[in-house]
């Protein structure tokens, strides 16, 4: 037995060694492809985290450049490496114009120096007009709603106030708090990023460009500038004044001219455009055959009454309130006015509008987002009080009774173009009946063949006021439907107004710089 079993030993001897290499062949291939794999993976991680770090670096960069803009400071190392903790970063300006300025930031880290991030970012200084909406106060009794859409960025100082599922299609800020009504709260300086998740209270707002808390936008107390320019280099009046844009580039003013200490002349005059663009309406106590019963009419106010198509830059503004009108505010008849409506544009006659600029609409995905302006037209509207539609009276008929319908001179459509202002008060749709408790703001229905049920105000500009206004109220009840003023808004931001603004238009008195885009190359 132990013979054959050396036997079979010796015929299987050498047999050891390949089944040993036969094993290790395998077990090597799979030990270095695990440690292969484990270095590619750590080198993944390592790139993977210089990427990071170099979009850190680049994020430094821009927020350097922006530190030295607000600083009023040069920034010393454009296009020139910059370093910043493990990495460097480098700045170039791309393109620059007034008020903004478009640089590149490209980081890196000292590690991976071949891993570069770019960013590309517009600083801005901050504007009123870089907001499609601007309100010091929104109450609580005014909110976004369901059927609101905004197109372009919006910024209110104090709550922003939501009551369902509006759209925002530009970025929004607010000083305040978000308030879902009724009720519930969020967001504020201490959490600045808040952004759902919602619902919240059965709102669910769309920010498509996001949100965030912000500092204060701070409203100089009046518009006294523009009265120091129009005295030197532009138009200045004094008294109630009426003003017709021109599609060819003139406006037409009928004013009170001083003749002496004791006369002043009903004057009506066709001038170009003030050299820079400013006109200013101041009142003025001592013109003769004013009444205070006539109210916005009387003689000596400080107000203007303005409509018409404009052609070129032009910034107006009032010592007390801007009325825009649907007709012409230079015909004091209104029999013969009312055959004259002005600024025909969007929607049908009466307001203001542009001669050569257009708004074209954009859309992503087949959705309206916002609308594109092509041209050179731009207007501002600055008052000290409010800025209204005007609903009741007319020059020849100031103080008509609360009654008289005939004295409605508002249009069914209504263009208003341009930036508006309302320092201390806000834009609206003038209130017809002077007691808010009947129920009945403006007048509705129909007399003698009129129909008084407004459609809709096309806006294309920026609307920027202390206190969001009025133009439209449904006084709807669980018995009838009815709604008073104009039934709807189309409102849209003029986008060149990001960068431009009306002629010497009102600036914030801690006007400084912000990031207005940011995108990574």
């Amino acid at each position: 037995m132990l013979k054959k079993i050396k036997a079979v030993l010796q015929n299987h001897r050498g047999i050891a060694l390949p089944v040993v290499l036969i094993l290790f062949i395998p077990i090597s291939i799979l030990a270095y492809s695990a440690l292969s794999l484990t270095s590619s993976q750590t080198n993944f991680n390592y790139r993977y985290q210089a990427g990071i770090d170099a979009l850190h670096y680049a994020e430094a960069g821009i927020h350097h450049y922006l530190w030295a803009l607000n600083k009023n400071k040069d920034f010393p190392d454009l296009d020139q490496e910059v370093a910043f903790e493990q990495g460097k970063y480098r700045i170039k300006v791309l393109e620059q114009g007034n008020g903004y300025v478009k640089i590149a930031s490209t980081g890196w880290t000292d590690r991976e120096p071949e891993i570069k991030k770019t960013i590309t970012a517009v600083l801005g200084q901050r504007t009123f007009t870089r907001y499609s909406y601007f309100s010091v106060d929104d109450p609580s009794n005014i909110r976004w709603t369901s059927n609101d859409i905004v197109y372009g960025p919006y910024h209110t100082n104090g709550h922003l106030v939501i009551d369902g599922n509006p759209t925002f299609y530009g970025r929004v800020t607010y000083s305040g708090r978000i308030h879902f009504y009724n009720g519930v709260w969020r967001g504020g300086s201490e959490d600045p990023d808040f952004n759902g998740p919602y619902p919240v209270n059965g709102s669910s707002p769309r920010f498509m460009q996001g949100i965030r808390w912000a500092v204060p936008l701070e409203v100089p107390p009046s518009n006294s500038e523009l009265k120091i320019r129009a005295q030197n280099g532009g138009y200045y009046y004094e008294g109630r004044t009426s003003i017709r844009l021109n599609p060819d580039g003139t406006v037409t003013v009928r004013y009170f001219k001083k003749i002496d200490n004791y006369t002043y002349e009903d004057v009506t005059e066709t001038l170009p455009l003030p050299p820079n663009g400013v006109i200013y309406v101041n009142s003025n106590p001592n013109i003769p055959g004013g009444n205070e019963s006539h109210g916005k009419f009387d003689k000596r106010m400080g107000n203007a009454f303005v409509s018409g198509t404009l052609r070129g830059k032009l910034t107006i503004a009032a010592a007390n309130d801007i009325y825009i009108t649907g007709y012409d505010p230079t015909d004091y008849n209104f029999n013969s006015a009312r055959n004259k409506p002005t600024g025909a544009g969007s929607g049908g006659n009466g307001g203001v509008i542009y001669a050569a600029t257009t708004f074209a609409p954009v859309y992503e995905n087949g959705t309206l987002t916002g609308y594109k302006a092509e041209g050179d037209d731009m207007l501002g509207l600055v008052a000290n009080n409010n800025i209204w539609i005007l609903c009741k009276g007319w020059f020849d008929n100031p103080n008509p009774r609360l009654t008289d319908l005939q004295a409605n001179v508002t249009p069914k459509y209504i263009n208003v173009y341009g930036a508006v202002f309302a320092l201390d008060g806000s834009f609206g749709l003038e209130k017809y009946y002077p007691n808010p408790s009947d129920g009945r703001y403006w007048p509705t229905g129909s007399y003698n063949n009129k129909d008084y049920k407004y459609e809709t105000i096309y806006q294309r500009g920026a609307l920027i006021q202390k206190t969001r206004g009025i133009v439209g109220q449904d006084i709807s009840s669980w018995f009838s439907s009815s709604w008073l003023g104009y039934r709807s808004k189309n409102y849209a931001y003029d986008d060149r107004m990001t960068y431009e603004a009306p002629p010497h238009f009102i600036e914030p008195s801690n006007r400084g710089w912000e990031i207005i885009s940011w995108e990574e190359n």
